[in-house]
């Protein structure tokens, strides 16, 4: 089961146990579960046994990096994720230390589209959706999407005991 949901991807990549989390793993305690957002934000969680054994988030930094490098972050490493061309060029614009975060950032977005194999056996890049067959259901809270004031309905959202406006559930055979 996979399930797609802008808000709920962030109730994972926090450096506590938010209620959301907790409910994932008493539910599913002995899975694997991958959260993975790749979007405006960056982030990827991987609980196994019902621990977070590693969270990343990334944006125009690393904000949060716990646990052990992935196998999957251990082989990007060693790819040339950016071009020689493009490396030369950063030189004359960015500091040592931009470049650097800069790399960061790269490792970080591949791991995301390399962690997306464990479930699709193909980076979700590389995915064709139509060799999938997918069932979904959308529920919407009719409050936040009639809100028309942006900065109040991302308010909405987030807030505690709202729902978030879209759930879709979608099931890949």
């Amino acid at each position: 089961m996979i399930i797609a949901n802008a808000c709920l991807s962030w109730q994972f990549a926090k450096p506590t146990q938010t209620k959301t989390e907790k409910r994932f793993l008493e539910r599913f305690p002995s899975s694997e579960i991958i959260q993975i957002s790749i979007g405006h934000g960056l982030s990827y969680c991987i609980f196994k046994n019902g621990r977070k054994i590693r969270l990343r988030e990334a944006g125009d930094e690393i904000y949060q990096d716990f646990g052990n490098p992935l196998p999957e972050e251990i082989e990007a490493r060693t790819l040339e994720l950016i071009s020689k061309e493009d490396l030369k060029e950063m030189r004359e614009e960015l500091t040592e230390e931009q470049i650097q975060n800069e790399m960061e950032l790269e490792v970080t977005y591949d791991t995301a589209f390399e962690l997306t194999k464990r479930i699709f056996e193909k980076r979700y890049d590389e995915l064709e959706t139509s060799e999938y067959e997918m069932r979904g259901f959308k529920f919407v809270n009719k409050a936040v999407a009639n809100e028309k004031d942006y900065g109040k309905k991302s308010e909405m959202q987030f807030q505690k005991y709202k729902r978030c406006t879209m759930l879709y559930l979608i099931a890949w055979s």
